[in-house]
């Protein structure tokens, strides 16, 4: 795949794991054979070895192959798979920006930034969705007409705990069962993963961009997506975490609530997902 790294430089990079989903998601028959492995029993399974002390054999060798730099995270001994793949990172390793009414990013993420045409949809690559569909609350959805989704995609090397990009208070919480696909580009050009997934949704109201929705998304192998149970959050204050696997964090902002930096848009009106990091500057509150 395609995309610009966090300096903004063009890099593309086709992966073995990438060649083995468009391989599986392009084909029927591959389809229908993965089919009972989307299903929540199947990332409980992996979730209980992954939390098991035999599976901390394999961090060795998963920091090497995904060139993962662990000077940016707290220095302790992992007791399994699931331990390490939810580090933390260390407080100064992510700066935040000054301005109060920065937006930034929530987690380290490939980013695409999404407008709500009409008909509250959205569409991230070739495939278009219903932000009613995704939300399953019509009512709600309508309040954000002419608003913008940014799409925070994460891969497994990752930091995998996201955050509240403001001070403010959940109004409310709710989630979605469904099921686990890979968050891999080649199975969205297949199936809706977005309106397929497991999926938690929250809204929120925050001191400088109004009403907001944050919503974490689950995949293969992602049995849990773990969330602080908080009423008020500040900004940066951690929201919760997904355990082992790709995930997505989607943010839902009105229109107007923020006006979003040009190479962010540049990039996703080329079809192309920007790398970008936990407290990365994705634009400014209006």
């Amino acid at each position: 795949m395609k995309f610009y790294d966090i300096d903004g430089i063009l890099r593309e990079q086709q992966g073995s794991q990438d060649r083995f989903f468009r391989f599986i998601y392009g084909h029927m028959l591959t389809r229908a054979f993965i089919s009972p492995f989307l299903r929540p029993w199947f990332s409980k399974l992996g979730g209980r070895f992954m939390d098991s002390r035999f599976s901390a054999r394999f961090i060795p060798k998963f920091i090497r192959k995904n060139g993962i730099d662990m000077t940016s995270f707290e220095k302790r001994e992992f007791y399994s798979f699931n331990d390490f793949f939810t580090r933390r990172i260390k407080t100064d390793a992510r700066p935040l920006p000054d301005a109060e009414n920065a937006l930034f990013s929530p987690c380290d993420a490939y980013l695409s930034v999404l407008p709500l045409g009409e008909g509250l949809r959205f569409t991230v690559k070739h495939t278009e969705y219903s932000l009613s569909e995704f939300l399953r609350d019509k009512e709600l959805s309508e309040r954000f007409l002419g608003g913008t989704v940014l799409l925070l995609r994460l891969a497994v090397q990752h930091y995998h705990r996201y955050h509240f990009i403001d001070d403010g208070e959940i109004v409310c919480e709710y989630r979605i069962p469904g099921f686990f696909h890979t968050v891999q580009p080649a199975a969205n050009d297949r199936v809706p993963i977005y309106k397929e997934n497991t999926r938690a949704v929250s809204v929120l109201r925050t001191a400088h961009f109004g009403e907001m929705i944050q919503t974490e998304v689950g995949a293969l192998l992602v049995g849990r997506i773990s969330n602080r149970e908080l009423r008020t959050f500040h900004r940066a204050e951690e929201k919760g975490r997904f355990e082992f696997g790709g995930s997505t964090v989607i943010l839902v902002l009105k229109k107007d609530a923020a006006e979003i930096l040009p190479e962010f848009l540049k990039a996703s009106e080329e079809g192309i997902e920007h790398e970008v990091r936990f407290g990365t500057v994705l634009g400014f509150g209006r």
